[in-house]
């Protein structure tokens, strides 16, 4: 399976847990059909994108940048195989630089769905899924209901408008950004939400206990909204997927 995935559902929300211990040859299949895709919102060549994305990733030379952009490319392939609508590139639309705004813009049918994704060493104090589901929210919350320093709308309509999403949902997230440049924010009870989370660690397989880790999820009393896609993930290292990236295509 491209994904072995514990999934809980309650009411608003769906938990997901999975791990990436090796990029299995089903999985590298599915990352080469859906790579360009996801960076760029069209079909290209598979050598050219593998070559921009390792030297972006690698640009930032910060390890907390680098497994940042590792573990949200595999959030946005995750979502593409859950069947969400991607309604924003992974490369940014400014040569190279640090995508503002939202991590992620998806739909279902005439519904957006916000995602955020945070991620941490193993080796990192205090470090959990838990921890950074709550730093995902926070930051997502905040973009939503107060007056973060870039509008974050506008970022998702201009993404939105490169990638060709519906004329509907372009002209809400316009009106969200012209709110937003007027000091009127929105609520979060009503918006659907995708915070994630991704430890790596530190090139050891550890078994996880996906159990425990939708019940500490569970535990968490912060989250509101209308519907919640909690995503968690587990990889085994972010050297894999550098590997992946400078691998010659067969």
């Amino acid at each position: 399976m491209k994904f072995d995935v514990k999934n809980f559902s309650e009411n608003n929300i769906q938990i997901s847990v999975f791990d990436i211990q090796i990029i299995t040859g089903e999985l590298k299949r599915f990352i080469d059909e859906n790579i360009h895709q996801i960076c760029l919102g069209e079909n290209g060549d598979l050598a050219t994108v593998k070559l921009d994305l390792k030297a972006r990733i690698e640009g930032w030379g910060d390890q907390n940048k680098i497994i940042g952009s590792i573990a949200e490319f595999f959030v946005h392939l995750y979502l593409k195989y859950c069947g969400y609508k991607q309604e924003c590139l992974f490369f940014n639309l400014e040569e190279r630089s640090l995508k503002k705004g939202f991590d992620g813009l998806y739909s279902i049918g005439e519904e957006l769905w916000f995602m955020e994704s945070k991620s941490g060493m193993i080796s990192t104090r205090g470090v959990t899924h838990a921890s950074k589901i709550k730093e995902a929210y926070a930051d997502v919350k905040a973009k939503i209901t107060t007056a973060v320093s870039n509008n974050p709308w506008l970022n998702a309509y201009n993404h939105a408008r490169t990638i060709g999403t519906k004329k509907n949902l372009r002209a809400n997230l316009k009106r969200l950004a012209d709110d937003f440049t007027n000091h009127r924010y929105q609520s979060i009870d009503d918006k659907n939400i995708i915070p994630c989370a991704t430890i790596f660690l530190n090139g050891v397989w550890t078994p996880q206990n996906h159990d425990a880790i939708i019940q500490s999820v569970k535990k968490l009393d912060i989250l509101q909204g209308k519907k919640f896609h909690v995503i968690c993930i587990t990889q085994n290292s972010y050297d894999m997927f550098l590997q992946y990236l400078g691998a010659k295509d067969e």
